[in-house]
């Protein structure tokens, strides 16, 4: 790791400053509260905030004691007053966090005013964002007044702490003393302020600052990339790009942060239950009659979804023509904010049991690769129930080249048309804001400036025939002037279907999400979504109703819990790579409407006879000895399998009563999303290799909408990474070619 790589946690110390009076063998508690020193704080930010730190009020100086000396030299970033500081610095391993605490008058007094921040902001972004400035003297503004805000042994950073020693002797990972002050004032003049702003990008994004929606944009813009949709890619992507290059994010929805529905697990399912008008989750139903959803939020599909993260398998990177080196690479960049180890409850730890007991073996442990066996994936909620976004990837960007639009809905992309001989060429993006007041963002003049659509499957081949290209028939037909008959942009539609059982279980379950899963070589995986009532996001009734309440119409031995919680799991097996394909079509011209979207699905036979054989998986799962204390023995499999065909209510057509007889009908009739439906834009029929549209210039598509198969068990993780990768790519082959010039 060279000097330009590392961040850098550091203490700031005022030439007199208070240190806990705890003795050293004492236990970290999570609030300086101590009563001996509560005056003297007070007194002494209140004399701070009277501009006296220059020291000439002695008696309130000399009341704090001074802990230990070490290398002074002087902050040059003060603008209250110049005064020798005391400063400790020390690299940590997780570059990506950086936790500073000062006074008042410590010489970052601007950076406080920058991105002041309270303990639930610090508690939401202490393993994301990671970037907390607290009055020293006021720890709850720091985080520490609940003990769970930035507390250190979940951080892995030191933060301010009761000297070095006891630092060494909570065994921080790699603690590393910097001495050398001359080059310290160096790094810091570098990046601290670099840090900061980028700190400040994400503060405005989360305090929903006006200027930062399509309201208060100019009506013409200039921009060397400009990317439609701050998704799951897209917000990676522009992270990267904005290193070297002008980018402006497009997005149609508004903010994740200050949305408890997305950020806490509690309120999964009322997020995906949403139907506002602005709701980060737009309901859809496809023409097969199964009720979906697509994202509408900045952070895509990371806002709204189970929350599990899993890898591509390594044959899945070759079948999609990527370079292995930048894949990982590019995946442990998205780790770094946003993937972690779950923390398994009882339920996971006996379906894990299940299924290895059932044939999905062996027992992989945890691990973020997709291998064949059960095993325990990551997951974007933390520890604490708090999920982090693609969105908390913007904190990679570079502030001063980025700019992120919510509530910018592109209408159509603009097309420069040559001669018989010549490409069209984008060079802009009609955009509406919320008020509906159009605006244009332009391409600057250059070769190499695009515009890329990471709208995902639904919006990047729906903006695509907006904007003329696409199916010229079908274009005709609504009246769209065609800049390109590309007749595959709607086409290879699908969706991976998932059969379910719900389990109603005596004993109390909690809630979790997706952890654990078992991929099968037959071409199925189960996974499991617990204590959950999940019926009002899979069916089409708006009207709350609990799964649990209405199957305990039909069994006494469902323990009722309430609306949006029930004791027991979901237990669902979905196809890794379903033959059925379908097709995407425009209803009509307005882009805040759904397309219509037919995923054909079990329209081959191979389909359904793999579903089979998932359910009968998960009839063995659901008898095994190690799943036996959760469940009611009064019930069969065949009872569960008919009790949950009556609470999905879809369009689909169905029978009277299902059975372990029917298993083909019932997957055909009782099919659900697990929302990774892709295609539409794929690669080799609408984008190539590197994802640039066939027969146009300077366009891109670089999202789920690319793949003809979902990659790993869930492809968020490979969304996130694709957006990292394809940024690092084009951004490495531009500074190339201009190095060669």
């Amino acid at each position: 790791m060279n000097e330009e790589d590392k961040l850098w946690v550091f203490i700031y110390k005022e030439k007199y400053s208070i240190w806990h009076p705890w003795k050293e063998n004492d236990k970290w508690k999570g609030s300086w509260s101590a009563k001996s020193i509560n005056s003297t704080m007070f007194e002494l930010r209140e004399g701070m905030r009277k501009k006296i730190g220059d020291g000439n009020n002695t008696d309130i100086w000399n009341k704090a004691k001074h802990k230990e000396s070490c290398a002074r030299i002087r902050m040059l970033y003060s603008q209250a007053y110049e005064e020798t500081m005391q400063i400790e610095a020390v690299m940590m391993k997780d570059k990506r966090s950086i936790f500073i605490a000062s006074n008042e008058n410590s010489g970052v007094t601007d950076f406080q005013e920058v991105i002041y921040c309270d303990a639930t902001w610090a508690q939401e972004h202490r393993s994301g964002l990671g970037f907390v400035i607290g009055n020293m003297y006021d720890w709850k503004f720091a985080g520490f007044g609940n003990g769970k805000a930035i507390n250190p042994l979940h951080a892995e950073a030191l933060v301010v702490w009761y000297g070095l020693d006891n630092a060494r002797k909570k065994k921080f990972r790699n603690l590393v003393i910097y001495r050398d002050c001359e080059k310290l004032v160096k790094i810091l003049n570098k990046k601290i302020h670099h840090t900061l702003e980028i700190a400040n990008v994400v503060k405005k994004i989360q305090d929903g600052k006006e200027e930062l929606h399509a309201t208060r944009a100019a009506p013409v813009s200039y921009h060397d990339y400009i990317i439609v949709g701050g998704g799951t890619a897209g917000c990676p992507l522009a992270a990267t790009l904005s290193q070297n290059f002008n980018v402006l994010v497009l997005e149609r929805g508004g903010s994740p942060y200050g949305n408890s529905n997305i950020s806490d697990l509690a309120h999964m399912v009322e997020n995906l239950a949403d139907l506002s008008p602005m709701s980060p989750a737009q309901r859809f139903v496809s023409e097969d009659g199964v009720v979906n959803a697509r994202a509408r939020v900045l952070g895509g599909g990371s806002c709204i979804n189970a929350g599990f993260y899993s890898r591509a398998s390594p044959s899945e990177v070759r079948d999609m023509g990527w370079d292995a080196k930048l894949v990982k690479e590019s995946y442990q960049w998205v780790e770094k904010v946003v993937a972690f180890e779950p923390r398994i409850i009882s339920w996971t730890a006996a379906l894990k049991n299940a299924l290895v007991e059932a044939g999905v073996s062996p027992d992989n442990g945890f691990t973020y690769d997709h291998v064949y066996g059960t095993k325990i994936g990551g997951s974007i909620f933390d520890k604490t129930g708090h999920r982090h976004t693609a969105a908390d990837l913007l904190e990679y960007a570079n502030p001063s080249r980025v700019v992120v639009l919510l509530g910018a809905t592109a209408q159509r992309i603009l097309f420069r048309k040559g001669g018989r001989q010549q490409r069209p060429q984008a060079y802009g993006v009609v955009y509406k804001d919320e008020k509906g007041n159009i605006h244009t963002a332009y391409l600057k003049r250059g070769a190499a400036s695009e515009v890329i659509v990471t709208a995902g499957a639904l919006g990047s081949p729906q903006l695509l025939m907006l904007s003329g290209v696409g199916p010229a028939d079908h274009l005709n037909s609504l009246g769209i002037e065609v800049v390109l008959d590309q007749p595959m942009v709607g086409q290879g539609m699908t969706d991976n279907p998932m059969n379910a059982i719900a389990v109603p279980s005596p004993l109390h379950t909690g809630i979790a999400t997706v952890q654990v899963v078992g991929i099968s070589r037959s071409g199925f995986c189960v996974e499991s979504l617990t204590g959950f009532d999940v019926l009002p996001v899979l069916s089409d009734d708006t009207t709350p109703a609990s799964a649990v309440e209405k199957m305990a119409t039909n069994s006494q031995s469902v323990n009722y819990t309430g609306a949006s919680y029930f004791d027991g799991g979901l237990i669902g097996e979905k196809l890794s790579r379903p033959l059925s394909r379908g097709y995407l079509k425009l209803k009509n011209m307005n882009p805040d409407d759904n397309p219509s979207v037919n995923f054909n699905y079990f329209a081959e036979p191979e389909d359904v006879k793999t579903c089979v054989e998932g359910m009968k998986t998960i009839k063995r799962v659901i008898e095994s000895k190690a799943l036996h204390s959760f469940r009611d023995p009064s019930l069969t499999v065949e009872d569960l399998i008919s009790i949950f065909s009556r609470l999905v209510p879809n369009t689909r057509g169905r029978q009277a009563n299902y059975g372990w007889g029917s298993l083909e009908q019932y997957c055909k009739d009782i099919v659900l999303t697990i929302w990774h439906y892709h295609g539409g834009c794929q690669v080799g029929q609408v984008v190539d290799h590197d994802y640039r549209v066939l027969g146009v210039n300077a366009l891109r598509v670089i999202d789920g909408s690319t793949f003809n198969f979902s990659p790993g068990t869930n492809p968020q993780a490979t969304v996130m990474m694709l957006g990292r990768y394809m940024g690092a790519k084009i951004q490495n082959q531009r500074l190339q070619e201009k190095s060669q010039h």
